[in-house]
């Protein structure tokens, strides 16, 4: 059994978006390898499929966090967005993916940001529901690949920040919120 961080890096008109998510390697046989394609297969091209062609997904990296002195593991990726037309919206904007566990509190919650969504997609600062009835459908594919009890070899964790040893809470579910999440990190010449 091994925990594992994974950072899933992109970039939107010159910017680098990042989303860090956990896992539990439950039974510890998948190597950096089988991570990458388990995480491109299952999570980058499910999510892309609602992504701007101006959205390139670059980089998996894992690195074990339940163990210390591991260096991390990185891959190159050139994965464009699927969804053409429509120029897309800034990339501060982005779809905001909540993790629930089945821990009380803020330590079992988590979220991630997701960028590169379109600028037809909302109405009055609310996704519209057609586009977000396609999120859920992206959030249920991977949450029925990655929550506990899910059909996929990791599991997706909640680690509380500045956590050490093995403390991730399994997710239980995904929600996706009907608001955009504001990541003022990525505005251009910001950061990440």
């Amino acid at each position: 059994m091994s925990e594992h961080r994974i950072t899933l890096t992109g970039l939107y008109w010159g910017n680098t978006i990042q989303n860090v998510v956990h896992v539990l390697n439950a039974d510890g046989t998948l190597d950096a390898a089988a991570i990458f394609t388990e995480f491109t297969n299952n999570w980058i091209n499910v999510v892309r499929a609602q992504q701007m062609t101006t959205f390139t997904w670059t980089s998996i990296t894992e690195q074990r966090v339940d163990v210390t002195g591991i260096p991390p593991n990185s891959t190159s990726l050139s994965l464009a967005g699927q969804v053409a037309g429509s120029e897309g919206i800034q990339s501060v904007l982005a779809v905001i993916f909540s993790f629930r566990t089945g821990f009380a509190g803020r330590r079992g919650r988590g979220r991630i940001y997701i960028a590169g969504n379109r600028t037809d997609a909302v109405t009055g600062n609310v996704l519209n529901s057609g586009n977000l009835a396609a999120w859920v459908g992206v959030a249920n594919t991977i949450k029925a690949r990655f929550k506990s009890g899910g059909t996929g070899p990791l599991v997706l964790l909640v680690r509380e920040h500045n956590a050490t040893g093995s403390i991730g809470h399994p997710v239980t579910d995904i929600v996706v919120r009907n608001r955009w999440g504001v990541q003022r990190r990525r505005n251009t010449g910001v950061g990440i």
